[in-house]
């Protein structure tokens, strides 16, 4: 995905295209403006150039409280909760995940890693200012489409404005839109 150095000033009203590459370890989140520019990578830590998220979620024993990323980590760690990984594993299968002798749908657990970690947003723009939102994956086929149009219903993203790719298509797209004088060496 992409990289950024600087935090960006929210508000204003340009409108921006979110890329969200779901990964099965970790994820990014990055933006930029729909007229183009230098993309922005958001930090899972604020003020920090941590830009990976982990794919887990944790929930808390005992109670329905559930925790994303580092945090989820932290509390897993502290064997203060069950972790759960390999959600887009999960959500791919529809496996139901029992967590403390409860089934959880493993779609819903997605959409909430998925909307939990799209909060960090927050901190760099207004989520009015979103225009499109495109979800990357490592291998893109049918049942992913699925399973990511389930979690983009679950957000309640308008259908039109979401998009899916593979990272070899991101990769592509990278490439063609780069500086020509960059095409050489049989690019």
């Amino acid at each position: 995905m992409f990289t950024g150095q600087r935090q960006p000033e929210k508000g204003g009203g340009k409108k921006v295209v979110v890329g969200y590459d779901l990964g099965e370890i970790v994820s990014q989140i990055s933006f930029c403006s729909v007229e183009g520019g230098e993309a922005e990578t958001v930090s899972a830590v604020a003020g920090t150039e941590q830009y990976n998220i982990p794919t887990v979620l944790c929930k808390r024993i005992g109670v329905n409280q559930w925790f994303y990323g580092k945090e989820a980590l932290k509390y897993a760690k502290k064997e203060e909760g069950i972790l759960v990984e390999n959600l887009l594993t999960f959500a791919q299968r529809g496996e139901d995940v029992i967590v403390e002798g409860e089934s959880f749908d493993p779609a819903a657990l997605l959409t909430l890693f998925v909307k939990r970690s799209l909060s960090l947003l927050g901190m760099y723009i207004s989520l009015d200012q979103v225009e499109a939102y495109m979800f990357t994956v490592e291998n893109l086929n049918p049942r992913v489409v699925d399973v990511l149009s389930r979690v983009a219903g679950g957000l309640g993203l308008p259908a039109g404005h979401v998009f899916f790719q593979s990272h070899v298509e991101s990769f592509y797209y990278y490439m063609l839109y780069q500086p020509r004088e960059l095409w050489k060496n049989d690019v």
